[in-house]
């Protein structure tokens, strides 16, 4: 009998950590892109919207990001990524794939992997546009539309 539950035991913890496992790469990736949008946003818990991502996804950032996550209309910024083609937002937006950034046309800025490495930029002019202010932390990764275009 004993063996029996100590054996259910195992298996329900295994199942557990299966189902609810992510990878800590990933983890980590949503603890730089909250500790950016709180920066950005200047709010220890801004409201997001998440553009184009799965539903595991939304709930990754809902269980392991700091932030509310809510609709468009909503949110202080919108988090935006499998974008294919030329869009705008009238709110701010933070792109978290390459593609993304280049077709949205007023992303204030990305974060992406590149060869293994992740990439913070943050463009001045749409910084502007939205009234953003940029702290110590993140001003190293300020550069102009010019730049980041190429």
């Amino acid at each position: 009998m004993k063996k029996r539950l100590t054996f259910v035991f195992i298996m329900t913890f295994a199942l557990i950590n299966i189902v609810f496992a992510i990878d800590k790469a990933k983890l980590l990736e949503i603890k730089i892109i909250s500790e950016i949008v709180i920066s950005l946003t200047n709010k220890q818990n801004p409201k997001v919207c998440l553009y184009k991502f799965h539903e595991y996804e939304k709930k990754e950032y809902e269980n392991f990001s700091e932030f509310k996550i809510t609709n468009c209309q909503l949110a202080d910024i919108i988090l935006v990524k499998g974008i294919e083609e030329k869009i705008s937002f009238k709110k701010p937006a933070f792109a978290l794939d390459y593609i993304s950034f280049k077709n949205c046309q007023n992303c204030i800025g990305a974060f992406y992997w590149r060869k293994g490495r992740p990439q913070i930029i943050l463009i001045k002019e749409n910084l502007d546009l939205f009234n953003i202010k940029v702290n110590k932390e993140l001003q190293n990764y300020v550069v102009s539309k010019r730049l980041a275009q190429k």
